[in-house]
């Protein structure tokens, strides 16, 4: 597991580098946001392909005689160490890892069914391909899905950037929510490594 850890990141960090350093500046939106995602698919998958390592295997030799009296011995030996093997490392690395991962997905929950909250119960104007949400709440103006979440005085006052307003009906109608959706899902699994929160 732990391998796979480190062999993922590695790939993630290298795609990440070279994002940075060759497409960050580029305005090939489309384009990056193909190698953004791809690149995430593929450093998950590329640490399970094999990589030419040959396992030999042995085998003792020499014949191994049991009678009853050593399979009395190898149990008690047995119990013995179950009974004081409960605790370890690792069930406690399990263990803080499934606690931390439980309260990011109930977070992960908790934001995306508030945001669907509020679509559900403010009102609404179409908008294109789009919908907006007039909120009454100070906000600034975001997108969820199909939804451009806006502060209903500001949108009637014609006091929002219409640049500002083009460039989220740009992330609706493209439905950069999936994307956001997909990496939050990831960085919530691997929330302990920290290549995956710049990614973002």
């Amino acid at each position: 597991m732990i391998g796979y850890l480190i062999k993922s990141t590695v790939c993630l960090a290298i795609v990440l580098l070279v994002y940075l350093l060759a497409l960050e500046r580029e305005k090939m939106h489309r384009f990056n946001r193909v190698y953004l995602l791809l690149g995430l698919v593929l450093s998950l998958i590329i640490p399970f392909l094999p990589n030419g390592e040959v396992v030999h295997q042995t085998y003792a030799s020499d014949p191994v005689i049991f009678n009853e009296m050593s399979s009395v011995i190898i149990q008690s030996s047995v119990a013995e160490v179950q009974s004081f093997a409960w605790f370890s490392w690792e069930r406690l690395i399990v263990a803080a890892y499934s606690l931390v991962l439980f309260v990011l997905l109930i977070r992960f929950a908790k934001n995306v069914s508030r945001l669907i909250y509020k679509a559900i119960q403010n009102p609404k104007e179409k908008c294109h391909e789009a919908q907006l949400v007039l909120l009454k709440e100070e906000t600034l103006p975001h997108t969820f899905l199909g939804y451009i979440y806006v502060n209903e005085k500001e949108y009637r006052n014609g006091s929002i950037d219409e640049k500002l307003l083009a460039h989220e009906y740009a992330h609706a109608v493209q439905k950069h929510s999936w994307d956001v959706i997909i990496v939050e899902l990831l960085k919530t699994i691997f929330w302990f490594n920290p290549i995956m929160i710049l990614y973002k």
